[in-house]
């Protein structure tokens, strides 16, 4: 690599600024955003090892900058493993939207991860958000 670089830290907090951390699947989580830019939010629940469930997400307002991306994942804790989130978010909508369905992992415990920018585009974004998982898809 030839040209200029810069390095930055970013410090990053996991938990929910508002909403709590822990949530039940059938609720709705409400009242959390992608703030400030860089920050990765996770939720962990539980449900029976070997359950089908999905994860539907929306975004409450544009995310800023313009033109960025909020993206949601299904994630198994002790593997690190995605089981969904082939999907991102970049303009608020009133229908939530699902990156499809996924399986319980053994240990009856998913994550749920929002962070701004995607896999392919690393760039920092902030939007507030909504989300539900529930059985079935």
């Amino acid at each position: 690599y030839v040209g200029g670089y810069s390095l930055r830290l970013v410090a990053v907090n996991r938990a929910p600024e508002s909403a709590p951390a822990t949530f039940v699947v059938g609720d709705t989580v409400r009242g959390e955003a992608v703030l400030p830019a860089a920050d990765i939010d996770e939720f962990t629940a539980s449900a029976t090892p070997g359950d089908a469930l999905s994860a539907w997400f929306r975004l409450l307002a544009n995310p800023v900058p313009a033109g960025k991306m909020i993206t949601p994942q299904v994630v198994d804790p002790s593997t690190g493993a995605v089981l969904a989130g082939a999907m991102s978010l970049t303009a608020p909508s009133q229908q939530f939207w699902s990156p499809g369905p996924f399986v319980v992992p053994a240990s009856g415990t998913f994550l749920i991860r929002v962070r701004g920018g995607s896999a392919f585009s690393p760039d920092d974004a902030t939007a507030p958000f909504e989300f539900y998982v529930r059985r079935g898809f």
